[in-house]
């Protein structure tokens, strides 16, 4: 964004404002990591447009001009995404952003998914994402703002130290790690005020916090060589982090929400004759992945009737056991009318087979549960198990 604004070139100054269209429109919130990157190239940009013209009613319809060429570009980028999201939705008029901001301002719509605290990302979220590196910008970029300013350069006369005078292109209204603490500040207040807060919502904030911490590093080196307490600093702070990220993939990649797809293709192995399911119920899991089981059409066109083979997920969260049950009482025909089962697939730390309302139930229409598979590991961070041989999915067949 910085290159294209810089250049002098119309064209560049457009394409920004077109990449900026389709940043908000894959996410909105893109809005609230950019946006002190926007407010540094308006300056910048009226900066540049007081250094091409002595006068100043002149410098301000330069800058005006670049604007409009940026927000032609931006306005172009609009046309065709509402476009594009358009044909997709049938040639229904759509306007993606707003439609996920109005949905995400309605509390009871959040709720479905969650409610969490505010202080969530700043406390859990992010430095779970990015550890130790976590503290050292809440630290060096917040509190102690060391990263503040460019001490080569003096702001006040936009010039160097040793007297010459800044290139209008190395122009900058703030220095870059000063400017990479803000986007991660802004970032992450931003989206703290929603209420449903999840680690990868803070996704693009990794790039930018490694930043960060790199340029220090880099500055601290050039200013103190090897051997001093800041090179050392920084050396305990790299092993902390590469022993965190073992630590994380370990959680993360081998033994969090493991079993869910192990689940899936378990269901989308088993054959009809093998009493394929036709109802799975994932409860207290993550969103099960559906494009896993491989399923083909579910109705027939000619007979209208769902297929044989299709299996129907049915995802419940991590609600309590009574929305199961009534989940159950829907199925139940289908479980009646046809020689395939229906699937419950939860963590074995929940133990479901104890649940009294559950059990009642089952007892009631003459169901049991029956262990169709184990997948072993399997860790639900919302559903501790209390020992080891309960961190583990377990396929239930009624």
């Amino acid at each position: 964004g910085i290159y294209l604004l810089y250049d002098t070139s119309t064209l560049k100054r457009v394409a920004l404002g077109f990449l900026l269209a389709f940043g908000v429109f894959t996410r909105f919130t893109f809005i609230a990591f950019f946006l002190p990157i926007g407010i540094a190239l308006l300056l910048d940009s009226y900066y540049i447009a007081k250094r091409k013209t002595k006068k100043e009613h002149d410098a301000r319809i330069l800058f005006v001009t670049y604007l409009f060429q940026c927000i032609g570009g931006s306005l172009l980028g609009t046309f065709l995404n509402i476009l594009f999201d358009s044909i997709y939705y049938n040639g229904q008029f759509t306007i993606t952003p707003l439609n996920n901001a109005l949905y995400n301002m309605k509390t009871e719509n959040l709720a479905q998914h969650g409610l969490h605290p505010r202080y969530l990302h700043s406390i859990v979220n992010l430095p779970m994402l990015c550890g130790p590196l976590t503290i050292y910008l809440y630290y060096y970029g917040f509190l102690k703002r060391n990263a503040f300013g460019n001490k080569n350069y003096n702001k006040k006369n936009k010039k160097y130290d040793d007297g010459k005078i800044m290139p209008i292109e190395k122009y900058q209204s703030f220095h870059i790690n000063t400017l990479l603490a803000l986007c991660a500040l802004s970032g992450m207040v931003i989206l703290s005020l929603a209420p449903h807060q999840e680690a990868r919502f803070l996704l693009p904030l990794v790039f930018p916090i490694l930043l960060f911490y790199s340029i220090d590093v880099d500055n601290a080196k050039g200013k103190n060589g090897r051997g001093t307490s800041s090179s050392l600093l920084h050396n305990r702070i790299q092993y902390i982090w590469i022993i965190f990220n073992v630590i994380l993939f370990l959680l993360f990649g081998v033994f969090h929400q493991a079993g869910v797809l192990k689940a899936l293709n378990h269901a989308s192995h088993t054959s009809i004759e093998n009493n394929r399911p036709k109802n799975l119920i994932f409860y207290h899991t993550y969103m099960p992945p559906r494009f896993m089981l491989l399923n083909k059409i579910d109705v027939d066109p000619l007979s209208h009737h769902y297929r044989d083979n299709y299996i129907k997920v049915i995802d419940l969260g991590g609600h309590d056991s009574n929305l199961l049950i009534s989940t159950l009482q829907e199925v139940k025909k289908s479980i009646d009318n046809s020689k395939q089962n229906t699937w419950i697939v939860t963590p074995a730390s929940l133990h479901i087979e104890e649940d009294v309302g559950l059990m009642k139930y089952l007892g009631k229409n003459e169901l049991t549960l029956e262990v169709e598979e184990e997948f072993y590991p399997h860790l639900s961070m919302e559903d501790l198990p209390n020992q080891l041989v309960d961190a583990k999915l377990v396929i239930y067949k009624l």
